[in-house]
């Protein structure tokens, strides 16, 4: 909003009501109300789930199940009617208003059910209750009925949950997990533990290599790191077979190698789609890591 505001300024818009309908504190409050609400959506409750974030949601589920919907909905009309103290309700009503609150200050909004996730128990609550008063407020063999229904789609539910958990869920998340590492790191051993460079925002999965390698302690942490510095580029050695970098150039990464002598060079395949200058030919590749859906992950390159 600051600058939309200053670009109008600047083009000599001085209405004083851009400041009133322009401002930060306005498109903030705005948000926060947009982020508070969507966390009561059925989009994000029963149909899709926190997308943002592949790591925490089951693919076309929501956090609680479709058929809570309906349950939800009895259960607080039933807890409404109920002798239960008027405190425990307004403390139930509370919970679940303020819940939401840590997720709707921030950027991503719904995008992380941690967020959120005191928000899930009372409404787990109300879902039951629903179930409970609405078979004791039929006849015996209409509750025989309608528990076979629920039976019947809770259990369809559950059947579709644990499908998509380990069957859909491992497919589609494991780019959100940096899958790859193990195969690079099983590659590097394999191949004597040669010098590697990984192309990589951060040199924090340097321990990845460490796990994967079962490296001693003393000597992961005896190890003194260098940040070595070529063309415009910064290299981060991180033991004295593995680098990692985010070179401002492919003449960098290619001038390093050489230099040092890494036999091999390992990027992701997003970044190749975003700079494919670094792309090499088909025969310089020594492997490629593919992800559980048989999309590339990560290119390893030979050197030389």
């Amino acid at each position: 909003p600051d600058e939309y505001v200053f670009e109008l300024k600047a083009q000599g818009d001085s209405n004083p009501t851009v400041n009133i309908f322009h401002s930060a504190t306005l498109e903030n409050g705005l948000s926060f109300i947009n982020h508070f609400l969507n966390h009561f959506s059925p989009d994000f409750l029963f149909v899709k789930g926190p997308t943002e974030d592949g790591r925490q949601y089951i693919w076309g589920m929501g956090m609680l199940y479709l058929t809570d919907i309906v349950l939800i909905i009895f259960g607080a009309a039933f807890l409404y009617k109920s002798k239960i103290s008027t405190k425990y309700k307004k403390f139930i009503l509370f919970w679940i208003l303020v819940s939401p609150i840590p997720g709707a200050i921030t950027r991503d909004g719904p995008g992380y059910l941690f967020r959120v996730v005191t928000m899930m128990p009372f409404l787990t609550f109300l879902s039951a209750f629903g179930i409970i008063n609405f078979l004791r407020s039929l006849a015996l063999i209409w509750r025989l009925i309608a528990g076979l229904v629920i039976s019947i789609a809770l259990v369809y539910s559950t059947y579709a949950f644990l499908f998509g958990y380990f069957h859909v869920y491992p497919q589609l998340a494991a780019r959100n997990y940096e899958f790859g590492f193990k195969e690079l790191s099983d590659f590097q051993f394999a191949s004597g533990n040669v010098a590697m460079l990984v192309i990589w925002d951060g040199y924090y999965p340097s321990r990845y290599f460490r796990f994967w390698q079962q490296t001693p302690g003393d000597d992961y942490l005896d190890y003194r790191t260098s940040d070595l510095s070529f063309g415009l580029s910064v290299f981060y050695q991180r033991f004295p077979n593995l680098y990692f970098s985010l070179p401002k150039t492919e003449e960098d990464l290619m001038g390093f190698v050489k230099k040092e002598r890494i036999p091999y060079w390992a990027v992701s395949d997003e970044f190749l789609k975003k700079n494919p200058e670094y792309r090499q030919r088909d025969e310089m590749i020594a492997q490629i890591i593919k992800y559980p859906d048989n999309t590339d992950d990560f290119v390893i390159y030979k050197s030389y």
